[in-house]
């Protein structure tokens, strides 16, 4: 069950690309009291201050460098082919906006990132227990059980043991 870039690329795209790439996120004290693991909220929080820092570069390698293994490989088939798309795309985008991260909410090996200038949160996923950017974003994940796509500020704990931390405010 093979992917096409497009795919994949133009959910991924869009969900970056209305956050700016994530430029600026935002900093500010960790609010861990419903129970996220202070790891995931800390691995998380990091992945998104690195991705401000991909998107001020317009690194396209290091950016292919934090999508989870698993899509590179059914999408490009090596980094080499996804740092050549996504140069095509960084070479279209101008000065990104800031984005301020609000809330992480993490169900199992799934996790979504909140900005406040986005309605769509920004997917993460856990392999081989470390935190990677997901190539499905705005709700086109395979993995979904029967749950709706999350959408604006509003709480994104997922029945079945998920959990959420705010992040800012």
């Amino acid at each position: 069950m093979m992917r096409t870039r497009s795919a994949i690329l133009i959910p991924l795209c869009a969900a970056l690309l209305s956050l700016g790439l994530l430029a600026g996120c935002g900093g500010g004290s960790s609010d861990d009291s419903s129970g996220a693991s202070a790891a995931d909220t800390k691995e998380l929080t990091a992945l998104a201050a690195q991705i401000n820092t991909i998107s001020q570069q317009k690194d396209a390698k290091s950016f292919c460098a934090i999508l989870a293994p698993s899509q590179i490989d059914s999408t490009f088939h090596t980094r080499a082919k996804c740092t050549t798309e996504y140069s095509k795309i960084f070479s279209t985008i101008k000065d990104p906006p800031p984005a301020t991260l609000t809330d992480i909410s993490v169900d199992g090996d799934t996790a979504e990132l909140t900005f406040k200038e986005s309605t769509t949160p920004v997917t993460f996923i856990k392999e081989d227990g470390k935190w990677w950017l997901s190539g499905e974003q705005g709700g086109s994940s395979d993995n979904s059980s029967g749950s709706g796509s999350t959408s604006g500020s509003a709480d994104t704990t997922k029945p079945g043991g998920g959990t959420k931390a705010t992040v800012v405010k």
